[in-house]
């Protein structure tokens, strides 16, 4: 058994980063300067309005007068009824 107490911790060597290298074109003579390389320009595309799906939600005028008229008949008919219903009543 060895006991380590007396041994120092051992130290943190940097490790080695390899160069960086630019390398040249193999048609390119040493030292000249690289050509400037064509970047294409971004297109930008606006972005387009799509229709929006109809709102199953929504009324039409037609609808509203046919519930109206529906409402209005069934008012008057229990209006009727309920008069025919007290004027029996009192005979």
């Amino acid at each position: 058994m060895k006991i380590r107490n007396d041994e120092p911790p051992p130290t943190v060597t940097p490790t080695q980063t390899e160069p960086v290298f630019d390398f040249q074109p193999l048609n390119q003579t040493p030292g000249a300067p690289a050509p400037l390389e064509q970047t294409p320009t971004p297109v930008v595309f606006l972005p387009t309005s799509t229709p929006l799906p109809p709102n199953p939600a929504s009324l039409t005028v037609a609808s509203i007068l046919s519930t109206f008229g529906k409402s209005a008949l069934v008012v008057l008919i229990l209006f009727a009824f309920f008069s025919l219903l007290l004027r029996l009543r009192k005979n």
